[in-house]
């Protein structure tokens, strides 16, 4: 006796399932790499700050050697050439972001201060010659944020004030 058994072939495809696992385990995926872009961008940012800051304290070393002081005026600051990655800063309502403070005696000490997009604060100062992580009050009173570093606040040039960057910082 034989049998006529119509076995109608499987057409090719993916049942539902299996594209839902797909689309789950890409979707893992893309929650892993978005979340390890945002991480590197973040130190991204802050390196950049703080490049910027151990440059402008070379350059501020380099303008004391030449004139035998720190800038005391926004024309001797524009002469240091400061540079800054303006991006990499933080933008706020107040846009208060970076700030040079010096000394009243003079032009004798001076402090960097800048904000990094991240709301990372670090400061470097003719004293310790590195920048490390400021914990002070940031933005805030020029009459606050100098003497937490050692200075007085009688010589403070804001390098962003009201979202506008000074004259005397260049890109």
């Amino acid at each position: 006796m034989s049998r006529n058994l119509n076995i109608v072939p499987r057409q090719g495809g993916f049942t539902i399932v299996e594209l839902l696992i797909v689309i789950v385990i890409i979707g893992v995926l893309a929650a892993l790499v978005i979340v390890a872009y945002t991480g590197i961008t973040a130190r991204a940012n802050e390196a950049s700050v703080r490049s910027d800051l151990r440059s402008a304290a070379n350059k501020l070393e380099v303008y004391n050697t030449e004139y035998g002081h720190y800038p005391t005026s926004t024309t001797e600051m524009a002469a240091v050439g400061i540079k800054a990655s303006k991006s990499e800063y933080l933008s706020n309502g107040s846009g208060l972001n970076f700030i040079y403070c010096r000394d009243s005696a003079g032009g004798v000490d001076y402090a960097l201060i800048g904000s990094s997009s991240t709301s990372s604060k670090y400061s470097v100062t003719s004293q310790s010659k590195a920048v490390t992580p400021y914990s002070g009050t940031f933005p805030g009173s020029q009459s606050v944020v100098c003497p937490a570093l050692g200075l007085s606040s009688s010589g403070n040039y804001w390098g962003m004030s009201g979202g506008v960057w000074a004259s005397w910082v260049g890109s």
